[in-house]
């Protein structure tokens, strides 16, 4: 009767291995481990008594080992299965036996969750996935390994490509070498190897961009030296949209100002939102500490871009460094599939309490990555003068002297997010056909999603109280255009932080906005006003990542009463906006909130 497989239960990859170390392991031990809060992407193994690999299934199917080193009679071995999806079991079935004459004995068994490049291309580029490494490798040869930094540099991909023809020595990539080139085809035979390899060593490699290579004509992993994490110099190494006219580049260039405010070096990697060119790609390859020199890095991307930074880079420009991710999510739980990406950091920023919650709920029981909770700084803004808003509201031809209600939105966000249409219909309810009031509803980037702009157009044109503006704006224009307003109206269904929301405050608006998410953590005193809300389910279409997420529908007779009261406060007191912005300064300050990073950074830092 065969034994009862060892079921083991593991919060973390520690816990995991700790119990792994309690268990006898003997040859044909089968394991049934159960991983609900992280993912186990592969195994080491040391053996004993045998230089010949175990036989090691994954739920039913054979993994293949990839030797480590061998010292004295022990061999250590690494299993990286292929993975073909991006969120892997919860529960992994391991069958461990010796190929049939053989013997040998299993010393240790140790789980890992290194982000495989299987799940990486099947999160990030959809596009080239496939099912079985067989598919995918012409693909990687081809484009992959020129393309992706970190897939030159892994070796298990380098593996899939060095491995022998079946029933040749000749590796893969020699052979698909040859197939693309008729004129190898003409001058060497098919199982010429030591011809091919000899041209490969003096002429091929450096044709094809290849190097390094190994004598015997293996691909081998490019690596240059890499100064070490405690021999770095204090400062950071800030990545991001740091040219796009994007609210996430806005927080690239905040959190600068903050770091420099607070004495702390930084030096600013741009990060392209198309895939990296060649000149990057080379210098994060070749000259990784010139690219990157400090001790710390901090990704002011989303979780899902810092993974496409990984694969396009390369692991070069991350190791040896403390990674902290500043990661923007807008929704009450982190994505499933984003799960994997948590191993990129060492620590989680989380610039609100709304994304905090999101990230401690995926974490677990998980000890890494750390997890804190910063604030993102804003500029130094204050109310616009009289002349200051007459300036503006000539420059975007609006009444002089109307009172102005605007409400933003970038329609790359997602119009079901950022719900314009509640701003419309709050206006709209609150406000007769004659009024002189006007909406300015400023987008940019809002013919992408075309339905819902041809519907917002119509919308527009058929009522005198809605002004659309439609443009990409330096920042200076922006901040004059949101100033010369006298309420934002933000009635969204979700919102990371709220950056808009923030500066508005500062800029001495009312602001109207939904009481959910982000924004909840400053939409308080004298200028926010909530709006209720109810949950309700994100559908499919709605947003990313949007099975088994609820957000805000916001209480649209609320938002109209108080959008009624606002405009009757400020007829009342104009100058109010003066007064009472100033209380929010604190909240937003670039040297208060770089003093915060700084003891974060030192702290860590006296640790090393």
């Amino acid at each position: 009767m065969a034994a009862e497989p060892i079921r083991l239960h593991a919060p973390c990859p520690e816990a995991l291995n700790q119990a792994l170390k309690q268990v006898r392991l003997g040859s044909g031990a089968e394991l049934l481990i159960h991983t609900p809060q992280w993912q186990a992407t592969g195994w080491r193994l040391i053996t004993a008594g045998c230089v010949e690999p175990p036989l090691v299934t994954i739920n039913g199917q054979l993994a293949a080992l990839r030797s480590l080193e061998a010292v004295a009679d022990r061999c250590h071995w690494a299993i990286e299965p292929f993975w073909s999806q991006a969120a892997l079991p919860e529960q992994q079935w391991l069958q461990i036996s010796w190929p049939e004459g053989q013997s040998g004995q299993l010393l240790q068994l140790q789980a890992n969750d290194a982000l495989s490049p299987w799940q990486l291309l099947h999160l990030l580029r959809p596009d080239v996935a496939r099912s079985t490494v067989d598919s995918l490798r012409p693909w990687l040869f081809s484009n992959g390994i020129h393309e992706c930094n970190l897939l030159r540099q892994h070796p298990t991909v380098l593996a899939a490509l060095n491995q022998p023809i079946r029933g040749t020595s000749l590796p893969w990539f020699h052979w698909a070498l040859r197939q693309q080139r008729q004129d190898l085809q003409i001058a060497i035979a098919p199982h010429d190897a030591p011809a091919l390899l000899h041209w490969l060593l003096y002429h091929g490699a450096a044709e094809h961009q290849l190097e390094p290579i190994s004598s015997e004509g293996r691909l081998v992993p490019s690596q240059v030296p890499l100064q070490p994490w405690r021999q770095r110099p204090f400062g950071v190494n800030l990545f991001g949209y740091a040219s796009e006219a994007l609210g996430i580049g806005e927080d690239l260039r905040t959190v600068h100002t903050a770091l420099c405010s607070a004495g702390i070096p930084v030096q600013v990697v741009d990060i392209p939102r198309q895939p990296s060119d060649a000149a990057l790609r080379h210098q994060a390859r070749c000259q990784p500490d010139q690219l990157a020199p400090y001790a710390f890095n901090i990704v002011c991307l989303t979780a899902e871009e810092h993974g496409r930074v990984m694969l396009e880079l390369g692991t070069a420009v991350f190791q040896n460094r403390c990674t902290i991710g500043y990661w923007p999510w807008e929704l009450s739980r982190w994505p499933q599939l984003w799960q994997p990406l948590l191993v990129l950091v060492d620590e989680v920023w989380a610039s609100s309490a709304h994304t905090h919650a999101a990230l401690q709920a995926a974490l677990g029981s998980r000890t890494t990555p750390r997890l804190q909770q910063f604030p993102l700084p804003l500029e130094h803004m204050e109310p616009l003068s009289e002349e200051e808003r007459r300036h503006w509201r000539r420059t975007f031809e609006l009444p002089a002297t109307a009172p102005l209600v605007i409400c933003s939105f970038d329609g790359r966000s997602s119009y079901a997010r950022k719900n314009p249409w509640g701003a419309i219909q709050a206006v709209q309810q609150a406000l007769p056909p004659d009024s002189e009031a006007r909406l300015v509803i400023k987008t940019m980037h809002a013919g992408l999603a075309e339905h819902h702009w041809q519907q917002l157009q119509t919308i527009v044109q058929a009522d005198p109280r809605l002004l659309l503006i439609d443009a990409v704006l330096p920042r200076e224009q922006l901040l004059g255009l949101y100033g010369c307003c006298d309420v934002l109206v933000s009635l969204h269904r979700a919102e990371g932080y709220g950056r808009v929301l923030a500066e508005a405050l500062l800029l001495g608006l009312d602001v109207i906005a939904t009481g959910y998410s982000g924004n909840v953590d400053f939409c308080m005193g004298p200028l926010a006003h909530p709006v209720g809300y109810t949950l309700v389910p994100v559908l499919p279409d709605e947003y990313p990542h949007a099975e088994g997420q609820v957000w805000a529908d916001p209480d649209q007779t609320q938002a109209s009463a108080l959008l009624q009261a606002v405009l009757a406060e400020r007829a009342a007191d104009p100058s109010r906006r003066f007064h009472q912005s100033s209380a929010y300064r604190p909240l937003f300050s670039p040297e208060a909130i770089g003093q915060r990073y700084a003891q974060r950074l030192q702290q860590i830092w006296s640790n090393r």
